[in-house]
């Protein structure tokens, strides 16, 4: 997925020596003595010996120094991607399913009156990546290539190393395990253990911890 081929790409390019900016725009080439040498992002003007022009489809920028022609369009389509979250159990019975299967689903035909035109149906459990959204990671003034991968609790991230080890006194090769939020931690410290059963947490926010078998 985007949300974490991105952050790879960034760190592959960061150590070959790149400076990669997220969520910003090139609004047009900067070209010199009939030469690009450059791209103007927001008014500011970035120089480069080699610029790559990677729109996909959407040729906007090469359109507008007329690199390429506007593709005709019969020969585009638009996709449109929907996310909707819906109880697990109205799921199973939308789509006749049991014991955690999932479907996926591939239409095609004449839905669109004479126009070809398909879609892509699938069911996914709870997505544990960051958001794709540029605009809200700018908001936020982070980038994907500033956050770690996010990961399960119980995942093993690694193992103390032997200089770590003799540092600490601790044996060599214990597994560093991704742990869950503090405040699933307290309610095992509480003792809270089966349905319920919730204690409330007064500390940098309040909060009451209950079990369940669906995230809300």
């Amino acid at each position: 997925m985007r949300a974490r081929l991105d952050p790879w790409l960034f760190a592959q390019a960061e150590q070959a020596g790149a400076q990669c900016l997220a969520g910003v725009q090139v609004d047009a080439l900067k070209i010199e003595n009939g030469a690009v040498c450059g791209v103007i992002v927001e008014g500011d003007v970035l120089l480069a010996k080699t610029v790559v022009i990677a729109e996909g489809a959407n040729t906007l920028l090469a359109e507008q120094h007329l690199l390429v022609n506007k593709l005709p369009q019969n020969g585009v389509a638009v996709g449109v991607k929907e996310v909707l979250a819906l109880p697990k159990a109205t799921l199973e019975n939308r789509f006749a399913l049991e014991n955690n299967e999932g479907t996926a689903w591939l239409c095609t035909g004449g839905i669109c009156a004479d126009l070809p035109a398909g879609g892509f149906l699938y069911t996914n459990v709870d997505a544990l990546d960051w958001s794709t959204d540029l605009q809200l990671w700018k908001r936020c003034n982070l980038a994907c290539s500033q956050v770690l991968d996010v990961v399960k609790p119980g995942e093993v991230l690694g193992r103390l190393t032997e200089q770590a080890a003799r540092q600490r006194g601790l044996p060599a090769g214990i597994p560093a395990m991704a742990t869950a939020h503090d405040k699933a931690i307290e309610a095992l410290g509480t003792g809270t253990r089966e349905k319920g059963v919730a204690p409330i947490s007064l500390a940098t926010y309040i909060g009451a911890i209950v079990h369940g078998d669906e995230n809300l």
